[in-house]
C-alpha cells in the first residue's frame, strides 16, 4: 500500500482512491459532525484563536514609520468627516485615540491581562471593554466611525465583520487593516488580491462603499499589511 521513493513515503493510488471513496460516502456525516462541533465550541474556538494572536503579538511595536504614516492618514479622515463616536481596536499605548481627543472611542480587548493594563493607561475619551469586538453590537450604540486594526488576515476575521454588519451599516467611515501573516497566498482571490479584497468587503457588509484610501506596506521585521478606508 505504501512505498518509499527517495527516502520519502509515497501514498499509493489505491490508498488515495479508498479514502476518496470513503469521504464521498460519509461526507454528509462529517459535515453534520463539524457543524455540531462548531456550534458547541465556537465561542471557545474564537477566544482561543484571538488569545493565541494576542499572546504572540501583544508586545509588538505599533510605533513604526510606515504604520505611523498610514495611521496619520486615518486620523485625517476621521477628523475631517462627520465622525464623533468611533469603535476601534487599540494597543495599550492608544496611539490612535490620543490623536483625536475630541472623539469618543469604544475599544475592545480580548486578553484580560492586557485589558486591565489598558484600563489604567486609557485616555479620558476612551471606554475599554474586555471581549471580542463583535460583542459591541449588543450595546446597541450607534457610531459614525469604525477602525478595525486586525493582527490577522481577512479570511480569519470575516466572521467578526459579519457579526458587526448592522453596526457597520450605521457608520459613515469604515476602515480595516489586515495582515498576510496567515498568508494571503493561502486565501482564494480573483485577480489582484487588493481589488478582490474590496469586493469581498462590499459583499460581506452588503454596502456599496466609496473607497477613500488604500495602501499596502511592510515595515522591516513585520508582515505585509493592507489598510482600506471606506465611506458610505
Amino acid at each position: 500500500m505504501v512505498g518509499v521513493v527517495g527516502g520519502r513515503m509515497k501514498t499509493s493510488k489505491k490508498r488515495k482512491d479508498y479514502f476518496k471513496k470513503f469521504y464521498q460516502e460519509n461526507k454528509e456525516y462529517f459535515k453534520d459532525y463539524m457543524k455540531e462541533y462548531y456550534d458547541k465550541h465556537k465561542d471557545e474556538m474564537k477566544i482561543n484563536s484571538r488569545m493565541s494572536y494576542q499572546n504572540k503579538y501583544v508586545k509588538k511595536n505599533y510605533n513604526r514609520p510606515l504604520k505611523n504614516k498610514v495611521r496619520d492618514k486615518l486620523i485625517q479622515f476621521f477628523d475631517n468627516k462627520n465622525v464623533n463616536k468611533i469603535l476601534t481596536l487599540e494597543s495599550y499605548d492608544f496611539l490612535f485615540c490620543k490623536e483625536l481627543p475630541n472623539k469618543k472611542f469604544y475599544v475592545y480587548e480580548v486578553d484580560f491581562d492586557v485589558y486591565n493594563k489598558m484600563k489604567k493607561t486609557k485616555p479620558k475619551n476612551v471606554s475599554v471593554f474586555n471581549g471580542d469586538v463583535s460583542e459591541f453590537k449588543e450595546l446597541q450604540i450607534n457610531v459614525e466611525g469604525i477602525y478595525l486594526d486586525f493582527c490577522a488576515s481577512f479570511q480569519t476575521q470575516k466572521e467578526t465583520i459579519y457579526l458587526l454588519k448592522d453596526v457597520i451599516k450605521n457608520c459613515n467611515i469604515f476602515a480595516v487593516t489586515f495582515c498576510s501573516r496567515n498568508g494571503i497566498a493561502y486565501e482564494e482571490y480573483i485577480g489582484d488580491y487588493k481589488i478582490d479584497l474590496i469586493r469581498k468587503i462590499q459583499e460581506l457588509t452588503e454596502i456599496n462603499w466609496k473607497v477613500l484610501f488604500g495602501e499596502s506596506y511592510r515595515d522591516e521585521g513585520h508582515g505585509t499589511m493592507i489598510t482600506l478606508v471606506f465611506e458610505k
